[in-house]
């Protein structure tokens, strides 16, 4: 049960589950541009589901070849390796993005665009081959498979470990320096925002220097996501099973991995408004409700106070005129009221 049973059920979860987030995002209309690499995303951990079904399935069949059972079995076990560093390569790509969404806010909103996006989705799986090809062909033949043990690879060179370091750890660390900044620029907006307050405490009229506010509805769930998936693939890439010895505990390890590919539809709910909003309008039509949801999946985030409206990745100050973002402060040459039809 546990050599088998155990891998068909964890796939048979990442499959719901990425099917679910699929069907929310195809019927979310005028989706942002962004919103393309978490659909990349779950059609990656979606493929990652579907193979990793497929070796305990290999090993269930009565074959009467084992070389045929050897040759399926190495197949989707190189494809399981090859499907899990695209979806951390496509992850790397969602933290550089809601980097670059933050810190260059006006360049982003003016040159983003669903085939720029939907280009560097390609550039993921260009860059996944170039990682992960060379590696697989190298160590195709190095791997110990029976039908009632688990896979693994026989290779102990030098090269292996070398080769693993940059299809996860530098990724992950790549994925987690964007972050960082991103935090950085939150708390140093923050920090203006109340040193200008301070300092003009009963100032009125419009001010030639605002303040960026993040609007944290947008990078939250991207934030969460990135995160549970270090946390998972940390004690796998670290191989703590050099200093574990129970056998149970290094498979949960081993299966940690996997855990991030599941837990995207909770993450979504709770911290992903207009997805929660595009699933609440469905059950309604599907029950029968006549209620309509009052917030559109697609609608703009409310108006700030002042002079302070979003578009988007951050709420800005603006006249219409373009200005220059700079550590989380806008600068525009004048600042006009602001206007009724502003979106």
């Amino acid at each position: 049960m546990s050599l088998n049973g155990v891998p068909l059920i964890l796939s048979g979860v990442i499959v719901c589950s990425q099917l679910f987030d699929l069907v929310i995002f195809h019927f979310w209309r005028q989706k942002e541009p962004y919103i393309l690499f978490h659909v990349a995303l779950a059609y990656t951990s979606l493929l990652v589901g579907v193979d990793g079904a497929v070796t305990p399935l290999v090993r269930m069949l009565p074959w009467k070849e084992p070389v045929v059972s050897f040759i399926f079995i190495n197949i989707f076990f190189r494809g399981y390796e090859f499907f899990h560093t695209l979806a951390l390569m496509t992850l790397l790509f969602i933290s550089v993005d809601r980097w670059v969404s933050v810190e260059f806010a006006v360049e982003y909103r003016a040159r983003i665009s669903t085939s720029t996006v939907r280009l560097f989705i390609a550039l993921t799986w260009i860059l996944t081959a170039t990682l992960t090809l060379p590696g697989i062909i190298l160590y195709w033949p190095n791997l110990e498979a029976a039908c009632d043990k688990v896979v693994r690879d026989t290779d102990h060179s030098a090269g292996r470990p070398v080769w693993k370091i940059f299809t996860g750890p530098v990724i992950l660390c790549l994925l987690l320096l964007s972050q960082t900044r991103i935090f950085i620029i939150a708390v140093n907006a923050k920090l203006r925002q109340l040193v200008a307050k301070a300092r003009s405490p009963t100032a009125t009229g419009p001010s030639p220097q605002v303040i960026v506010r993040i609007v944290w509805s947008s990078l939250r769930a991207s934030m969460i996501i990135l995160l549970f998936a270090v946390l998972s693939e940390a004690p796998y890439l670290l191989r703590v099973e050099r200093w574990v010895t129970s056998p149970t505990v290094v498979r949960m390890v081993f299966m940690l991995p996997a855990v991030q590919h599941m837990y995207s539809p909770l993450v979504y709910l709770l911290f992903f408004p207009p997805f929660r909003d595009v699933l609440r309008r469905g059950c309604q039509r599907l029950f029968g409700g006549n209620r309509r949801s009052q917030h559109a999946a697609t609608a703009p985030h409310k108006q700030g106070p002042g002079n302070v409206v979003s578009i988007g990745m951050v709420d800005l100050t603006a006249d219409g005129r373009r200005g220059t973002l700079n550590g989380g402060v806008y600068t525009v040459s004048m600042i006009a009221q602001p206007s009724n039809n502003m979106p």
